[in-house]
């Protein structure tokens, strides 16, 4: 299935909103401070295992998708800090993409997170991966996953796509926590074959941040 991910990777970025990106677009205003917590919150190369690779890559606008039946309000919400970063292990096909932002108030992350976690957000990320070339079909579904944070959700997709060997599968997880006035979002793109080690996977990376705010015993 690494082949099959290869096929989907780049389109897949376009996916990887934060929660503040998944509607009207926020009020942006950078602070030097707030751009230096971001940085900061990102996840780094000494976190990850042997054979990863990646670092901090250049933010995308935040835009929001056009989802029929699916337009919470952020424009009210300011985002003074933005980060990214992306990894890829390539010899398990498993890449990870992670958004950071930091809003003007711990307010403004809960207020976000009610706004935004919902069916309708499911219904958004299947309906834009349906668009993408080489998609068969696409399910999203909320999946378990421990508290994290001062608010948590994860979404599953299962993606069927064409690949020049007949059909393959992939999924990809969207991780969504927040704590203080932060933000954390990542995506993890993975074979089928990764299914039973995600979870794990991704709760470790989450706790590492969370450990690094001090927002966790260490």
């Amino acid at each position: 299935m690494v082949a099959a991910k290869s096929l989907l990777a780049a389109a897949l970025i376009g996916l990887l909103w934060a929660s503040a990106a998944l509607a009207d677009a926020p009020t942006v205003r950078i602070s030097s401070a707030d751009q230096a917590i971001a940085k900061a919150a990102l996840l780094r190369r000494s976190d990850f295992g042997a054979g990863w690779l990646g670092g901090p890559i250049k933010t995308s606008p935040l835009s929001s998708p056009n989802c029929p039946g699916f337009d919470p309000k952020e424009s009210d919400l300011v985002v003074s800090g933005h980060a990214d970063a992306r990894y890829r292990f390539q010899q398990g096909g498993v890449e990870l993409d992670q958004d950071v932002q930091v809003l003007e108030s711990q307010a403004s992350v809960l207020t976000d997170f009610a706004r935004t976690i919902s069916p309708q957000l499911a219904n958004c990320l299947a309906y834009q991966l349906g668009k993408l070339p080489n998609v068969v079909r696409a399910s999203v579904t909320r999946v378990p996953f421990p508290p994290t944070g001062a608010v948590s959700a994860v979404y599953r997709a299962e993606i069927a796509v064409k690949t020049a060997r007949g059909q393959g599968s992939l999924l990809s997880d969207y991780v969504f926590f927040g704590e203080g006035r932060v933000e954390y979002e990542f995506t993890v793109i993975a074979p089928v074959g990764a299914r039973d080690q995600l979870a794990q996977f991704e709760v470790g990376l989450a706790q590492i941040l969370l450990r690094r705010a001090g927002a966790t015993p260490a």
